[in-house]
């Protein structure tokens, strides 16, 4: 998973996008972010914290 605030290309699935809303819906630091959301490795987890 790749999370960024920054424009990337590449394909995503509906799962990990569910993922990733799901997993900055609590989270106050990524309020007012704009995210970009592509398929990777890394877990939702790691990416999320990685952009926080």
């Amino acid at each position: 998973m790749d999370v960024s605030t920054e424009p990337v290309r590449g394909e995503v699935t509906r799962d990990d996008v569910a993922a990733v809303l799901e997993a900055v819906l609590h989270e106050p630091r990524t309020r007012h972010l704009k995210l970009y959301v592509r398929g990777g490795e890394d877990p939702v987890e790691r990416a999320v914290a990685a952009l926080i």
